[in-house]
Order: C-alpha cells, then sequence, then structure tokens
C-alpha cells in the first residue's frame, strides 16, 4: 500500500463511483405537448446491399468488413443478413459484429460527374472553344484524374487544361492553379473519354468551389474539328457548366459531359465493438443462399450515424470456411467495404463493391427532442449524461428508444401500460459509447413505435463515472486520502499511486478496504484495470 500519514484533515469528503451514474437534480419538465403514434413494428429491410456475384472466403485471418450509415430515422434492429455458403464443414460459429467505424484518409477511389447530354456542338475553321464544369464536393477530396467526352476530326490544336478558381457570380475565374497539355491525337474519331491524370492530386475541401476547363481551338482553312457532349439542363448537384466562343464571356450552359476520379476519406472498422452475434454452422448451406441471424435483445442505432460489420472466423482453413459474398456497389463512396488478412490489423479498401447483406428492423417515429444547457461545476472525472422518461398510454403495445449526445445504441423499451404511465427510456445505468468531442450544451431525442398516447417528456442530468483513471485534480481537488473502496462486482482490480504494492484486490462484490481509523492514505492517481470499484476520499483543495 502506499505511504501511509496519521494527521488531521480539515477537507471535504468525495465519493468516487467508478461506472455508476449519480442523479444532479430531480426530473425536469422538458416537453408537455401532447404526441399521438401509430407504427407498425413488423421488422423489414431497412439497410441493404443485395448485389452478389463476389465470392470472399472467411476464416482465420481472413475477415471482411462493411461500413454503412442509417438514414434520419432511429432504427430498431432486429436481425442482420449475409448472403453465402459454407465449404467443407466449418466447426466454428460465423461471427458477426457490429462496432464503431474509424477514418482511413483519402483511401477510396470515388467517380462522379455528368455524363448525359442532349447537345454537341463542333468547333471548326479557326474557332476556339473554353467549356469548363465547376466542382464543389460535399467531402474532402483529392482529385487524380479528369475526363472530358470528345470527338476529333483532321488536325486541330492540343488540347489545353487548366484548373481555375470560381468568382463569386459561379463562372469560372482568372487565377489559373494548375494547367497540362494534351495532345490532339488523344483523341479519335469515334467519340470517347480523354482523360487527364492531375499529380500530384488538388485537393479540395467541402464548400470550395473550382472551375476544371478545357481549351478546344482548331485551326483556320485546316480540314478539322473538336466535338464536345452537355446536357442543356442542370443534371448534377455538385457542378455547373460553362461555356466561353472565341474568348468571349462564359454562359452557363447546364453540365458538361465531364466526370472527375477522386480520392476520398472512407470509413473502416474500429477495434471497439457494440454487439457481437454467432451464426451457427448449421444454418449455413453448400449453397448461396441469404442466412439471418435475430438479436434476442433488439437495439437502437442513432440516426444519421455510420457504423460497421465485421464477419470472421475462428479457426478453419483453406477446406473448411464460409464464403460471404459483395457485389457492386450501392451505399454511398464512404461508406466502404474492407477486407483484412491479419486478423483485422489492418483494413483493406475495396473499391466498387459492398458486401451482400441486408439489416431488419424498424424506423421509429420521433416523439420529443430538445436541448439542455451543460451543469456548471461538474468534476473532469464526470460525463455529464440525461436520462430520459416519457409520460405514456396504449391500447396495446408501445416501444420506445432514446439518445442523449452520448449514446450510440440504444436499449429498445417496451410498455402495456394502459393509462398514463411514467416510462424510463434511457436511463444513467444504459451503455454510453458515443465520443461527441466537446460540448456547450447537450441534446436529447425520444423516439418511438406501435400505437401510443403520450403527455409529455422528462430529462434529469447524472454525472456518469466512467473514466478508469482520476487523479486529484480530476475531482476539483490537490490533494485525495483514501477513506474506504469497495467493489461494486466480483474480481475487482485497482491500482494506487501506480505502484503494484498499492493494489487493492476484491474477489467478491460487496468486499471493502478501509483506512485505518486515525490514517489517511495520501492518493496521487487510481486506475480500475477490472470491475468496478467506489472509492471514498478526503479531498483538499
Amino acid at each position: 500500500m502506499s505511504q501511509v500519514i496519521y494527521t488531521e484533515l480539515e477537507g471535504e469528503p468525495v465519493r468516487w463511483p467508478y461506472g455508476k451514474a449519480i442523479p444532479l437534480e430531480g426530473e425536469q419538465e422538458a416537453d408537455k405537448t401532447s404526441k399521438s403514434w401509430s407504427v407498425d413494428t413488423t421488422p423489414s429491410t431497412q439497410i441493404s446491399n443485395e448485389n452478389t456475384g463476389t465470392e470472399n472466403q472467411v476464416y482465420g485471418s481472413k475477415q471482411v468488413a462493411q461500413a454503412f450509415k442509417t438514414g434520419s430515422n432511429a432504427l430498431k434492429l432486429t436481425a442482420i443478413q449475409l448472403y453465402g455458403r459454407k465449404n467443407g464443414s466449418p466447426q466454428n460459429p460465423l461471427i458477426v459484429e457490429l462496432r464503431k467505424t474509424a477514418v482511413k484518409e483519402y483511401s477510396k477511389e470515388m467517380v462522379e460527374g455528368n455524363t448525359s447530354y442532349n447537345n454537341y456542338p463542333v468547333v471548326s475553321d479557326g474557332d476556339e472553344h473554353w467549356v469548363a464544369e465547376t466542382y464543389s464536393p460535399t467531402q474532402r477530396v483529392k482529385v487524380t484524374k479528369v475526363e472530358i467526352f470528345l470527338q476529333r476530326y483532321g488536325t486541330v490544336e492540343d488540347i489545353v487544361f487548366e484548373i481555375r478558381d470560381v468568382k463569386d457570380n459561379g463562372e469560372p475565374g482568372d487565377n489559373i492553379l494548375y494547367t497540362d497539355t494534351i495532345p490532339y491525337t488523344s483523341a479519335g474519331t469515334s467519340a470517347k473519354w480523354i482523360p487527364v491524370e492531375i499529380d500530384p492530386p488538388f485537393e479540395i475541401q467541402p464548400g470550395e468551389r473550382y472551375a476544371f476547363v478545357f481549351k478546344l481551338k482548331t485551326i483556320a482553312g485546316v480540314s478539322g474539328y473538336y466535338r464536345y457532349y452537355y446536357e442543356d439542363s442542370d443534371v448534377w448537384d455538385k457542378g455547373e457548366g460553362w461555356r466561353s466562343v472565341n474568348q468571349g464571356a462564359w454562359e452557363m450552359i447546364g453540365d458538361i459531359r465531364m466526370r472527375f476520379t477522386s480520392l476520398i476519406d472512407a470509413y473502416i472498422p474500429s477495434d471497439e465493438k457494440l454487439l457481437s452475434l454467432e451464426i451457427d454452422p448449421a444454418s449455413f448451406g453448400t449453397s448461396d443462399g441469404w442466412v439471418s441471424k435475430s438479436l434476442d435483445n433488439p437495439i437502437a442505432l442513432r440516426p444519421d450515424e455510420r457504423y460497421s460489420l465485421v464477419i470472421y472466423m475462428i479457426g478453419g482453413d483453406e477446406s473448411n470456411h464460409y464464403i460471404i459474398h459483395s457485389g457492386s456497389e450501392s451505399l454511398s463512396p464512404e461508406n466502404a467495404m474492407s477486407k483484412s488478412e491479419d486478423s483485422g490489423e489492418t483494413w483493406n479498401i475495396v473499391d466498387g463493391q459492398n458486401l451482400s447483406f441486408k439489416l431488419d428492423g424498424v424506423q421509429y417515429q420521433k416523439l420529443y427532442s430538445g436541448i439542455r444547457e451543460l451543469l456548471s461545476g461538474l468534476p473532469k472525472a464526470a460525463k455529464p449524461i440525461l436520462a430520459l422518461k416519457v409520460r405514456a398510454q396504449t391500447s396495446s403495445s408501445m416501444e420506445f428508444c432514446g439518445f442523449d449526445d452520448y449514446t450510440l445504441t440504444a436499449p429498445i423499451v417496451t410498455s402495456t401500460a394502459t393509462q398514463q404511465t411514467m416510462i424510463t427510456v434511457l436511463s444513467g445505468e444504459d451503455e454510453r459509447n458515443r465520443d461527441p468531442g466537446e460540448l456547450s450544451q447537450i441534446s436529447w431525442e425520444i423516439w418511438g413505435a406501435g400505437d401510443g398516447l403520450a403527455s409529455g417528456a422528462y430529462t434529469q442530468y447524472q454525472a456518469l463515472f466512467d473514466n478508469p483513471e482520476i487523479t486529484p485534480r480530476d475531482l476539483g481537488f490537490t490533494e485525495l486520502y483514501l477513506l474506504k473502496a469497495k467493489a461494486e462486482e466480483n474480481e475487482s482490480l485497482a491500482i494506487i499511486n501506480d505502484r503494484a504494492v498499492g493494489a487493492l484486490y476484491f474477489q467478491n462484490a460487496g468486499d471493502e478496504f478501509i483506512a485505518p481509523e486515525g490514517f489517511r492514505i495520501p492518493v496521487r492517481k487510481v486506475e480500475i484495470l477490472d470491475g468496478k470499484i467506489t472509492f471514498d476520499f478526503i479531498g483538499v483543495e
């Protein structure tokens, strides 16, 4: 144990209940608006890629994963489906995990632009057309290639390519940021995509806009022409087409037939697991088909949030394993499929593919939402969370889920109360597994399904002590002295002041350590290694 000092202390009692949430106030009336709803609770497929055709072996160190994003409604997840089969006789189950995601910077290739046209003018007899498409992506990109669809006949001047700024009125600006020349022979008598490789790649941040410009010039008196293609209406929401003839004023002409190849940030699995399911080998046939695994206890997924499925098997070999399909990409590009050959240590993006999967469940209806300012004076060791309640009744059955800013997955709460009853939708003890970053206020939402009538929503601030390591400063003091430690779970272990001799081990929940009467043990740091322990200290400022 640490150094023991006999002293008379003047300080304040302070408790650190690791793993617990402590109410900081009574229930606060948040919204007294009456709400009624009727939402079918029959599960159906909500998020999926049903394209198949590419086989992926899963066994041993070979794993596959798929990132996805929920829609604008909270989603009750009831089952996960995969398309595949078993080869040979795998003895162990296929493991399906729901995890948080991580960003892999500029790891995936994306192609976008306008590929349609209804106009195809000709540039000939010494004329010069500058044609441009502005580009304003919704996420940061590194443009690696730009392609324009052209036809060329005879002898003409070489193609000049430029990247320019954009003026306030949307037309191409005068500042040239990148330029290149493409031999006119790159374009042929049959129309085709003419590529321009951008080296180094050109980075664009969300909200920025640049013009990608091509100069098409012919030679007077020489038999030759260029033909370019465009759609005379605005068909691409990330850009606008422009044209300048013989160095005249720019005019907007819809969208040029032009496409952009870029590298974007993509999402891969993190190591933080939210849910784990096992699919028994007997559930798979030796022919390809959809295999479903239901959740014993459905959970709610937060709206507009990304998650990742990770699929793997312990053991197996080349003769005994699972085949899980993927197919052509149908999710937005940043929601990447990835594969690992080293048991998830590294993940490699699979371009143009999504895992073949279905997520079954129910979209809930938002009932109440709000924002609360943070309470002042909360110690660093505590996380400010909200418990959520609703007063409601039903003629049959109703379901609820709730989220504060720290909630990534939430429990499903079911009630058959036939009279107005206070129902806890999200308690302080429910898991908080989301990192919202620095907050100045905290938002909350209550969602519902089934049939119900609610008369109000209520919130309650609680302090969640889930940081396994503290110092005196984290509790608002300069010195701490240990009075008592009590285990809340079996096999609980803590280290005092980074010293092995300062270990507190409790075999059973309820076991206690009490400092000898008249003695106080100075504490510079406490770290919980296992289980949950409540500490009582004297704090000195």
